[in-house]
């Protein structure tokens, strides 16, 4: 009797009920795109990771057996290292990552820890899923990828095909890497999208999830760590081809341990630690450009653009008593189909001199932040100050600080924010979300003073703030990726703090741009992508889509500060309106 024969089967086929986070807002990112990334480790475990291999590598012994590695592609301890390595590696990468893990994946288990390094000028790994180490139609098993250094385009990042895990579920082994092998590396970098990030920082990815990543271009080694990880009551499996024709592959399939890979050459590991219970048969199988594109989900993020290629999509200019006529711009905004909206006279220009001399009244009240300072605490401070998913001290700055602006103002400049931002959301309710009954800061006043410097070039979602657990609730209730931000200017400066627009959004090439850092980043490579620039009178507000058209406040030079009044909004998961937060 002839083997079965299990092919490449689509997520909708399988059973896969079984959740792999237990923060709703992750999981739901993880099911739309096949990958998130987190902030998973700090600099001292980084640090630790990297000397365990870097102190090896040094050693007399080296990590790998003489001949073990070719330089041409990029270095997995877990098939080319000396055996005692693995095991030591095993251990240290296990004992660091998986509590941290832990954190985000709902009850999982370590199968594989690796490091995976590409020297300067070397590592391309091509197009390809990882083994299936699970029954894919039951389980998904998860690769947490951590960067140990910090990994932008030209280092070699990883580019995923987003969506992709739920088109090909099955059985794969080492041949796999053959399924993607006659595809250029124009036509994957013209589908797959870049993910950089920096060191510490996790993309945990459905190991059938299609994904790339080019040589590292730097100067420096790109060393990173693959922890995979299955469902703590899953088997671990293995399948190794043991013959075949043109149309299907001979496998075997194992039930194995992490000891398998201890000792693991070309596809076989230590049968000691490796039990077989099938013989299947896998069909051949090879992919087009065309195949590849199609794999990827068009409902998710867009694919990378060539530079240059990505225009501005419009701009609506309008005041208060005309934002009803255009109803459509808040969804077309969050939907990337519109960069923004100027709305004039959304404050009185000549009330607003006396709403500041009463805040600067008031320095206690203030919080220092990048190039500046705001009323109250943002949401994003309150995380930077390790204070957990506790929201108690957020909530209760938010009521003060909404007080204290209310007061300045002589009437709540939320109420008049939110009838305008409802109007070009065709009547949609604008609301803070709110946790026990206390609501959310829905907006506040920035200063940017003078000298000090703007906010360099960025968009919101490179800084994954919707994976910290401080922001745990509002991910559970809003959308928050992709959002849009607003604010109203309450002040000009002397010179400089206007809104650039570049020619660029989330996930486009772009050129070497440093990872953002404590006081931000470097953007002048960025400088050749300016798009335009908006200098808005006081009073006026501008909505855009800050999440994902890549932006900066000019630096502010001269006596007088920029002040705005402004927030975030995106939509609530249950659809019920449009959630404004700060």
């Amino acid at each position: 009797m002839s083997a079965r024969v299990i092919g490449p089967v689509a997520a909708d086929d399988c059973s896969l009920g079984r959740p792999v986070f237990g923060d709703a807002g992750l999981q739901q990112e993880f099911d739309r795109l096949g990958y998130v990334v987190v902030d998973l480790l700090d600099a001292s475990s980084v640090e630790r990771l990297r000397s365990t291999y870097f102190d090896a590598r040094d050693s007399a012994e080296g990590v790998n057996p003489p001949g073990a590695y070719n330089d041409a592609y990029a270095e997995f301890s877990v098939i080319h290292s000396r055996p005692d390595f693995r095991r030591d590696a095993f251990d240290v990468i296990n004992e660091i990552t998986a509590p941290r893990a832990g954190r985000h994946l709902v009850d999982y288990r370590p199968l594989v820890a690796n490091f995976v390094n590409k020297p300067p000028g070397t590592g391309v790994v091509p197009a390809h899923q990882n083994w299936a180490v699970v029954d894919e139609r039951r389980y998904q098993s998860v690769s947490v990828w951590i960067a140990l250094s910090d990994c932008g385009i030209d280092d070699g990042a990883m580019w995923m095909a987003p969506g992709s895990h739920r088109r090909l579920r099955g059985p794969r082994g080492m041949w796999g890497l053959a399924a993607f092998v006659g595809i250029d590396e124009a036509d994957i970098e013209s589908v797959l999208t870049p993910v950089p990030v920096r060191a510490g920082q996790a993309v945990i990815l459905d190991d059938a999830l299609v994904h790339y990543s080019p040589p590292n271009k730097g100067t420096e080694d790109r060393l990173a760590v693959q922890f995979v990880m299955i469902p703590a009551e899953a088997d671990a499996l293995f399948s190794t081809q043991v013959g075949g024709d043109e149309r299907y592959l001979e496998v075997e399939v194992r039930v194995v341990e992490p000891e398998f890979f201890f000792d693991f050459w070309h596809g076989d590991g230590d049968d000691d630690y490796g039990r077989v219970i099938d013989h299947i048969r896998v069909p051949v199988v090879s992919f087009t450009a065309e195949d590849l594109a199609a794999l990827a989900d068009p409902a998710a993020p867009p694919h990378p653009q060539r530079m240059g290629q990505q225009s501005a999509l419009g701009w609506i200019d309008t005041d208060r008593a005309g934002a009803g006529r255009h109803g459509d711009a808040l969804g077309a905004i969050l939907r990337r189909e519109l960069d923004g909206v100027t709305v004039h006279d959304v404050l009185d220009a000549d009330a607003v001199g006396g709403v500041l001399r009463a805040l600067e009244s008031e320095p206690a009240a203030m919080s220092p932040v990048l190039f500046g300072q705001v009323i109250g605490r943002p949401l994003a401070e309150h995380r930077a100050q390790g204070e957990g998913d506790s929201l108690e001290d957020y909530l209760r700055q938010a009521d003060r600080c909404r007080r204290l602006i209310r007061q300045a103002f002589g009437f709540d400049p939320h109420e008049r924010i939110a009838d305008v931002l409802s109007a070009l959301g065709g009547g949609v309710e604008v609301r803070p979300p709110s946790l026990d009954g206390a609501g959310y800061n829905p907006g506040s006043v920035r200063w940017y003073e003078g000298g000090g410097g703007g906010l360099p070039a960025h968009v919101e979602n490179e800084f994954e703030m919707h994976a910290d657990a401080s922001m745990q609730h509002l991910r559970q209730v809003v959308d928050t990726r992709d959002h849009l931000s607003f604010f109203v200017v309450l002040q000009r400066p002397t010179a400089g703090g206007a809104l650039t627009l570049y020619d660029a959004v989330d996930g486009d090439r772009l050129p070497r741009v440093d990872p953002w850092v404590e006081d931000g980043r470097d953007d002048a490579p960025l400088d050749p992508l300016v798009l335009t620039t908006l200098d808005p009178p006081v009073g006026a507000m501008v909505v855009f889509g800050g999440g994902w058209r890549w932006h900066r406040v000019d630096p502010v030079t001269g006596p007088r500060a920029r002040v705005t009044y402004g927030a975030f909004g995106a939509r609530f998961r249950d659809g019920d309106g449009i959630a404004v937060w700060f």
